[in-house]
């Protein structure tokens, strides 16, 4: 529908206002309001004065993005460190417990892994069990317990090839955003 000089005169004519009388303008009291409750902890300025309480909450909007940029490779990091914790109290390495568990097809991530260490202690103690059971049975360096533990390693437990594991791409372009990356390569997608 096309605004033409008669449709723009009877919107004004047929407006449900009144013409000598101004409109109500919408207050901005909500909007306020609401940035007052995100900076109600604050002192002084910060909190009553919506100038400074605006750069307060700036700022908090601002470390919690550089934070929720942390959030990931801390929580990758600090569940790796819980699991290989997990694995000196039963007097196991890391590199031979993750090998030992690809090979077995068991496909658990680190966060699972010190989920189970810290609240299913037999079943993590099991799993350290197994794999170290196989890395023996390798020939692989472990410290075997000195009591004898019933534990199953038969061949047909297990096949002869190990899940692959899953890549991790790299987000974003290279630090110095020089090099473009490379292409993807077809069995990549």
């Amino acid at each position: 529908m096309q605004l033409t000089a008669v449709r723009c005169l009877r919107r004004i004519l047929n407006s449900p206002y009144d013409p000598y009388y101004p409109m109500i303008k919408s207050h901005n009291w909500m909007k306020r309001e609401r940035t007052f409750r995100y900076t109600a902890w604050s002192y002084g300025a910060e909190r009553d004065i919506y100038k400074n309480a605006m750069r307060r909450l700036q700022k908090i909007f601002l470390n919690r993005t550089i934070q929720a940029k942390d959030d990931f490779p801390l929580e990758k990091h600090w569940s790796q460190e819980r699991v290989i914790a997990g694995l000196e109290e039963h007097r196991m390495e890391y590199k031979h417990f993750r090998n030992m568990l690809d090979e077995s097809k068991i496909a658990l991530n680190n966060k699972m892994l010190s989920q189970l260490a810290i609240y299913e202690p037999r079943t993590f103690k099991s799993l350290v069990l197994l794999t170290k059971q196989m890395a023996f049975d390798e020939g692989r360096p472990v410290v075997m317990s000195p009591k004898p533990e019933n534990v199953m390693t038969e061949g047909k437990l297990f096949s002869d090839e190990p899940i692959p594991r899953k890549y991790i791409y790299r987000k974003g372009p290279a630090q110095d955003h020089t090099t473009p990356p490379r292409k993807l390569k077809p069995e990549e997608y």
